[in-house]
């Protein structure tokens, strides 16, 4: 059912699918458009689903917090069958890999995903502030890299020296392609 286009009343039939679910073994509904407001039907599907063992669900625009309300209907669910949850292109929040790991330890249980979001903490800007991030970007950016103790190298993974210049950095950053892609991070020891 890949790219079936699905969106977010394709997310409610498919949730009500997972409910009288007796066959399926595999589901792959990546490039669906199934969107935020459909999850919570695909979790409460999966809150009730003792059969599906795989689900392919990657790049459709949901974000992280989307992503862990089906970690936690699995989680819920003791008689789960599911086994590998894709979710390509979604960044996750460090309590997601928590849960992952529990669920891997318990029921040995795998997740793909694209990366984890940094916890920075959430506040308001000043005035001053945002001009002076207007004026400096590249400045602020190592500021708030240095906060989560984290280089250019690390976040941008640049091909070539460890170190690079200003100039270098803010000549990666202005070309469209100039960001190499990361491949997508699995959940696997």
């Amino acid at each position: 059912m890949a790219m079936a286009g699905l969106g977010f009343q394709g997310g409610q039939h498919v949730g009500e699918v997972f409910r009288h679910n007796r066959t399926l073994l595999e589901l792959d509904v990546s490039y669906c458009r199934i969107s935020a407001d459909g999850i919570p039907h695909l979790a409460a599907g999966l809150r009730e689903n003792d059969i599906l063992q795989v689900l392919k669900i990657g790049c459709n625009p949901f974000d992280g917090d989307n992503a862990m309300l089906l970690l936690e209907a699995i989680q819920e669910n003791d008689s789960s069958a599911l086994r590998h949850l894709d979710i390509p292109h979604v960044f996750v929040k460090e309590e997601f890999v928590k849960l992952a790991r529990k669920l891997q330890e318990q029921r040995g249980f795998t997740v793909q995903y694209e990366g984890v979001l940094p916890s920075l903490p959430k506040r308001k800007y000043t005035v001053e502030e945002m001009v002076r991030f207007r004026t400096d970007p590249v400045g602020h950016l190592r500021r708030a890299l240095q906060q989560c103790s984290m280089s250019p190298s690390e976040v941008f993974h640049l091909n070539g020296p460890s170190k690079i210049t200003k100039k270098e950095f803010t000549d990666t950053v202005r070309k469209p392609t100039g960001l190499p892609r990361k491949s997508p991070r699995s959940f696997r020891r």
